[in-house]
Order: structure tokens, then C-alpha cells, then sequence
């Protein structure tokens, strides 16, 4: 990991076209519905003292690896690259249950109340969505498993646990307030990012690979488990 101090977060990975950070729980990537409020990106931006483009996003709980490309052409770029499918992403996260095979999930998706998204019902016209889900770690009541979005929907990833019947263990918005394992939000986090470097006009580099430590309540929550 390279260390760049003058910045609130861990970076990732830095270069003259985009910045990796390691988002940390409990902030929002974006301003919210309170524009003064912190978020990730104003905080960077003042930290450097000019403007991110946003490249994707993560829920306020979800930690991990994140992109903001520093001009509009190296956003675009990963934009596309993105909307492509040419960016694979890989999450942890830990379910209940035993899951002991993968599993592609392609179930629809909609807007639900408060925020929220659900599975489609019957007839029902959503957006296409497609998680494939590997189970890494099986414990008594839970399974640690890596998540590999091929679409990009809000909440995709939980509400396919959920439409599986392995939802993740901990998720208030989404109807499991309980903490368990000294964990009281959301345990899925953004572990890597694999970038085509020719993708997004880096023939130099064919692949970027972009790793993000698990963060400290998750690495507790697997040794509580593995003990």
C-alpha cells in the first residue's frame, strides 16, 4: 500500500489518472441529502485541494476500495470500463447459513421504500442484475463467501443474498439490526478491484490490480468465527 499522509484515507493505489482509497465504514462516498455533512470525496478534494470525478460507489457501511479519477477524460474511461464489465470486482462478505456451492444469482431488480431495493415479483419490469457468489470459509451458522458483481445496481449484492436465502448476517437496513462478532454494520467489504490498463488507454499496463485490507471489526469477526 502506498502511503501518501497529507490524505484522511489509506490509499490504494495512485497514478496521474486515478485515485484508489480504502473507504472505511460509516461515511458516505458522496454528499448526501446534508451537503456539509463529510464524505469521502469532499474530504479528499480538500486534502488536495482540487476536484474528483466519482467512479462508482459504495454503500455509507461498506468499506473497501474505491476509485476517483482525477480528470474528466480518465473518468470517462473507467466510466465505460466499468459499465463494460471490463472491471472486475471482488467483495467478502459473511452470510448465514451454509453455502456450499457457488451460485450465480440473476434476479431483477427495483426500488423499494425507504431507500431500499428489492427483488422483482412475477411480472414485474427491473433492471437486470447478476451477482456469482463463492463460498470461501463454511463455519456452524455462517459462511464467509466472495461476491463478483457482473452488474452494478444499488444494493445488488444484499438483496441477492437475501433472494438466495443467505442474507448477510448483520444489515439494519435490510431487516438484521443484531450485532454479532463485535459487528454492528453491514460486514461486506470491497477487497479488490482488477483493471484492464488497455481499457482505459493504458497500454503500458495491461492490468491494474487493486487490493484493500479487510478492515479491523471484519479481521475480529473471522478470527471470533475461526477460533
Amino acid at each position: 500500500m502506498q502511503t501518501c499522509p497529507e490524505l484522511p484515507f489509506p490509499v490504494l493505489f495512485r497514478n496521474h489518472f486515478f485515485l484508489a482509497v480504502n473507504k472505511p465504514a460509516g461515511i458516505p462516498v458522496i454528499p448526501g441529502r446534508q451537503p456539509d455533512a463529510p464524505s469521502v470525496k469532499s474530504l479528499l478534494e480538500t486534502s488536495l485541494g482540487q476536484r474528483l470525478f466519482t467512479v462508482h460507489r459504495l454503500d455509507r457501511d461498506t468499506t473497501g476500495a474505491l476509485l476517483f479519477a482525477f480528470t474528466a477524460s480518465s473518468h470517462r474511461s473507467l466510466s465505460i470500463a466499468f459499465e463494460k464489465g471490463q472491471v472486475r470486482k471482488t467483495y467478502l462478505a459473511l452470510v448465514e447459513g451454509q453455502l456450499r456451492s457457488p451460485v450465480d444469482v440473476s434476479v431483477a431488480l427495483m426500488p423499494a421504500r425507504r431507500n431500499r431495493m428489492r427483488a422483482v415479483r412475477g411480472d414485474e419490469a427491473g433492471k437486470a442484475a447478476l451477482t456469482q457468489i463463492v463460498p470461501r470459509e463454511i463455519f456452524s451458522s455462517v459462511t464467509l463467501v466472495e461476491a463478483f458483481p457482473v452488474t452494478g445496481r444499488t444494493h445488488q449484492i444484499r438483496v441477492h443474498l437475501q433472494a438466495m436465502g443467505h442474507p448477510l448476517c448483520v444489515d439494519p437496513q435490510y431487516g438484521r439490526p443484531d450485532s454479532r462478532w463485535h459487528l454492528t454494520r453491514t460486514p461486506l467489504h470491497a477487497l479488490k478491484l482488477t483493471i484492464p490498463g488497455a481499457g482505459i488507454g493504458l497500454d503500458a499496463e495491461p492490468e491494474i490490480q487493486i487490493e484493500a485490507p479487510l478492515p479491523e471489526d471484519f479481521a475480529q469477526a473471522l478470527a471470533l468465527l475461526r477460533a
